[in-house]
């Protein structure tokens, strides 16, 4: 039998009848087809419900089909691999959409936006939430504008299928050359997806009426009878569990590597226990077997296998081989290891053996897996990569703590890697001091990355756990004050002073002590001060707010006396704020001396450090400006505010989306320098600008921005009223109400 009856599996070669309805197709055809710009279709579905072969009978429909090709039109693009560069506008079908790494997709989509017309097709068993978050991550502004696009893209989730087991049957046999069987007493379960029926029509064919199972299971016990029947052939006498070995390294690590040559296959079967110290030529004779068992397809540019179902197989077998699941991702290079990881993940997440199986490759090198981890956690396989840490490592505790050491930032989170961070605190009361910590650490990380990923109630309720659990353990002052800090920012952005300012008494007298015991917690002690007097001014408590700034910048300044570069940072914030606080006192002129210190603090850190100091530079620009305007020097206070505008224009984009309130504040602060100034025309437009700008913060917070908005649009009125005034040469009774809109919060 010359055809590999696995190969009959294969979406995109159609040997089973299309049964996946006209609808859908011909609404993908006419899309694909129309003029326009660019424009995104997600298609979602679980594993083996008929996405690949959707989008081969469109990729059919289309003019001239043919292989993948540069200048065909159209390009399939799988996880790991790189596409071809289509030379003009092309239907792009991405498979396994939410397996691609960020990077690499977010390249792809903003090459699409560059070749107008294009369609691109996303193929994913789900779409994760993470577009908007990914969007954010992404360096430049065409793979921003993709990942939008990605957004408003129109979803659709495949329908369940129903394939006609008789006429898959007699399609299988007319292919294989073999007499159809005789009627088959097998009935598809409600559950039972396309994939599960074409295994049963293949099995039934294969059986020759030997009792098998008619289902994956059943077709794989075939399938290995066949695979010692081309050993015989090719003169050959290994034992099963060496082909299922050499398989399972061949379909974990990337059917691509059939495309590598024989001598890297040869080399990637050394992770094959009984392999590592046979000769080449035996690793030879296995890989002409693989060869003859497999034929690489040149329509495919890889085996000529069904991947999904060889990666199951994968699983199933790793789980029950650990020496070599301990082998399998040594001294491979990050990309095929990613590859392999992402793709056994996908398999994990539809397979109750599948997830034991990643857990004992990841428990053997987790370390030295550090960079492909945190890549393969920047996909749609996130949760199952958690399931399998905590399995790896013994229990949610030590993996939430495990992947908190390997993850650097927010970046490769999502919800569900977020997950595996919350550790079992119910019940933690009796535990040991080094459970207590170990927990409330987790909980404080937790909060620290829900609060970075905008998602502050979530943060709050973890940074009040951490606190809770920090008070008691004695040993813990430090960390305590640490998370009191963290609770403290966390509430001052949900805009609950009360909660804050207790977070912030608390911490400040934690502090106090702990500099009292050493001194080298002084600048600690400074900051938490510095803090406090924001919430002291907001309570109306002047006089205090300004001594307890004051008695930081004091601190501050002689520790950076000592060590300027250790401690400029909190000394410009601090003398920001006792700035602030001197002109709530109507003390404008005695602010200045310290604004433009603080200002060229900024200015040096900024030119080292854009991405840290841009954002305190641009909120020292519109305190000055504020500053100077309360001085009656307008000049100076209108140079202040287009400097700010300025700045705020040379944040990266990211950065600028993160930044958005205070790019509203600044262009706030500009239009009302610009009222004074009698320039009706630019202060309207600042004001309107800033407007959409916090239009856009309420409808994605309402809870942190709604009431903001609110403000900003009784300062507008202000703003308008003042402006009116003026032209009709009137003056307003109290135009401080216009100064107060330009207030700018705090330097954090």
């Amino acid at each position: 039998m010359a055809l590999a009856p696995l190969t009959l599996l294969v979406p995109e070669l159609r040997a089973a009848p299309y049964a996946g309805g006209t609808d859908v197709l011909d609404d993908l055809v006419t899309w694909a087809t129309a003029p326009g710009p660019t424009s995104v279709r997600l298609v979602s579905g679980p594993a083996g419900t008929g996405k690949t072969r959707l989008a081969v009978e469109l990729a059919a429909r289309l003019p001239a089909p043919g292989p993948p090709a540069a200048g065909a039109p159209f390009v399939w693009a799988r996880p790991g691999a790189r596409p071809p560069e289509p030379e003009g506008p092309a239907l792009v079908i991405v498979e396994d959409a939410d397996a691609h790494e960020v990077g690499t997709l977010a390249g792809l989509l903003a090459g699409a936006i560059g070749r107008p017309g294009t369609r691109v097709l996303l193929l994913a068993r789900s779409f994760p939430m993470m577009w908007a978050t990914w969007a954010e991550e992404v360096p430049t502004s065409p793979q921003q504008e993709a990942f939008a696009l990605v957004g408003r893209a129109e979803s659709i989730t495949l329908p369940s299928v129903e394939l006609d087991f008789a006429a898959v049957h007699a399609a299988f046999a007319a292919k294989l050359g073999l007499a159809p069987s005789p009627a088959s007493s097998w009935r598809p379960s409600e559950a039972a997806t396309p994939l599960d029926v074409q295994a049963a029509a293949l099995a039934t064919l294969l059986a020759d009426g030997r009792d098998v199972s008619l289902d994956v299971d059943g077709l794989l016990r075939l399938e290995e009878e066949r695979w010692l029947a081309v050993a015989a052939g090719l003169g050959l006498a290994p034992g099963l569990d060496l082909l299922r070995d050499v398989l399972t390294v061949a379909a974990a690590l990337d059917g691509s590597v059939f495309g590598d040559g024989d001598l890297e296959l040869g080399e990637l079967l050394l992770r094959v226990p009984e392999l590592a110290y046979a000769d080449s030529e035996e690793r030879r004779d296995l890989v002409r077997w693989l060869r003859t068992a497999y034929p690489p397809s040149a329509v495919l540019g890889r085996p000529a296998w069904p991947e999904d179902l060889m990666l199951g197989l994968a699983a199933g077998h790793l789980t029950r081989r650990p020496e070599l699941a301990a082998r399998l991702l040594r001294r491979l290079s990050d990309r095929r290891a990613w590859r392999a990881l992402v793709a056994l993940a996908r398999t994990a997440a539809g397979r109750p053996e599948g997830v034991p199986a990643l857990a004992a490759v990841l428990g053997q090198d987790l370390a030295g897996l550090q960079n492909v981890l945190t890549a393969a956690l920047g996909t749609g396989v996130t949760g199952t990569l958690d399931a399998a840490l905590a399995l790896a490592l013994d229990e949610p505790l030590r993996a939430g703590a495990t992947l908190a050491e390997l993850l650097p930032g927010p970046a490769a989170l999502d919800e569900a890697a977020l997950a595996v961070l919350l550790p079992m605190t119910n019940g933690l009361a009796s535990a040991d001091e080094a459970t207590q910590t170990s927990a409330a650490d987790l909980r404080w990380l937790q909060g620290k990355r829900l609060s970075e990923l905008g998602h502050d109630d979530e943060a709050a309720d973890a940074l009040r756990d951490a606190v809770r659990l920090y008070r008691s353990i004695p040993g813990e002052r430090e960390s305590l004050a640490l998370a009191l800090n963290s609770l403290y920012n966390c509430l001052m952005g949900l805009g609950r002073q009360e909660e804050a300012h207790a977070a912030i008494v608390e911490e400040v007298e934690l502090n106090r002590a702990l500099a009292g015991r050493s001194p080298g917690h002084r600048a600690a002690y400074a900051a938490s001060l510095s803090n406090l007097s924001a919430t002291l001014g907001r309570r109306g408590r002047e006089e205090e707010a300004l001594a307890s700034v004051s008695e930081a910048v004091s601190i501050l300044r002689e520790l950076s006396g000592a060590r300027p570069r250790e401690h400029d940072a909190d000394l410009a914030g601090a003398l920001a704020n006792e700035a602030y606080a001197l002109t709530r006192l109507g003390r404008p002129e005695d602010a200045l001396a310290g604004l433009y210190q603080a200002l060229e603090i900024r200015r040096r850190q900024a030119g080292e450090d854009p991405a840290a100091f841009l954002p305190k530079l641009l909120l020292v620009l519109n305190n000055l400006s504020a500053t100077l305007r309360e001085s009656d020097r307008l000049t100076q206070a209108a140079e202040m505010a287009r400097r700010a505008v300025t700045v705020a224009g040379e944040l990266a984009p990211a950065q600028a989306r993160a930044q958005r309130p205070l790019i509203a504040a600044t262009l706030l602060n500009r239009a009302v320098v610009g009222a004074y100034l009698g320039d009706a025309a630019a202060a309207e437009a600042d004001i309107e600008a800033a407007l959409d700008i916090q239009r856009q913060l309420a409808v994605e917070r309402p809870q942190q921005y709604g009431e903001q908005l609110e403000k900003m649009l009784r300062d507008r009125q202000r703003l308008l009223d003042f402006l009116l005034a003026q032209q009709v040469d009137q003056h307003l009774d109290d135009p401080a109400d216009v100064r107060h809109a330009s207030d700018v919060g705090d330097e954090p």
